[in-house]
């Protein structure tokens, strides 16, 4: 207001040493534009920054919090359900990875740049995306950006879940092994065909 920045937090904290935070309580799980606000919002305070939340909602968002320094306490999910709707989340959680994974092996296999394989190879050998982009030698926004293309081409699904990308990253490199390995089979047997034809084309 009237050239000052305002910084909107739910509360000030401070701990045993001294410390003074500027704490924002969210009721959902952290993202990466939700860590760079709580960041921006501490400094204009001149605290430290610090986030109570349900977690983070990716490994991105996480990799985010600890470059800027923001501290996240993490409170577990508690769902108070009765056996029927214990049972009925179960079946659809597990019919979901399911049906991904039937589309995910059905589904004709994509046409892939020597890139865009080294960037698979990465996702499903890492078990973060920060770990992901360090094999790779690129900075984190860098993976980002062309795991938004990935995206874009239909390679990789639309959720921010590392797991399931991480997952069809692997899908999609057994098919391509797969995908080579009978072609160097039908390779061979077309070749054992030819040389065949010749012997019996010479008696």
């Amino acid at each position: 207001m009237k050239g000052v920045n305002v910084a909107e937090v739910d509360a000030i904290a401070e701990d045993s040493s001294g410390t003074r935070y500027a704490v924002e309580i969210k009721a959902g799980r952290l993202d990466v534009s939700g860590v760079r606000q709580a960041y921006t919002n501490a400094k204009l305070l001149g605290l430290k920054p610090l986030v109570i939340c349900k977690g983070f909602i990716d490994d991105a968002a996480k990799a985010t919090a600890d470059q800027l320094g923001v501290k996240v306490i993490e409170l577990s999910d508690q769902f108070l359900v009765d056996s029927e709707e214990l049972e009925i989340i179960v079946r659809e959680s597990v019919e979901n990875v399911i049906d991904d994974y039937i589309t995910s092996l059905l589904s004709p296999l994509p046409e892939l740049g020597n890139e865009e394989i080294l960037i698979l190879k990465a996702l499903a050998e890492n078990p973060t995306l920060a770990d992901a982009a360090q094999s790779l030698n690129l900075e984190l926004t860098q993976l980002l950006e062309k795991v938004s293309l990935l995206k874009r081409k239909g390679i990789l699904p639309r959720t921010r879940n590392y797991r399931a990308i991480r997952r069809r990253a692997k899908i999609l490199l057994y098919k391509l092994a797969f995908e080579k390995r009978i072609n160097e089979i039908l390779s061979r047997f077309e070749k054992q065909i030819r040389e065949l034809e010749k012997l019996s084309g010479k008696q």
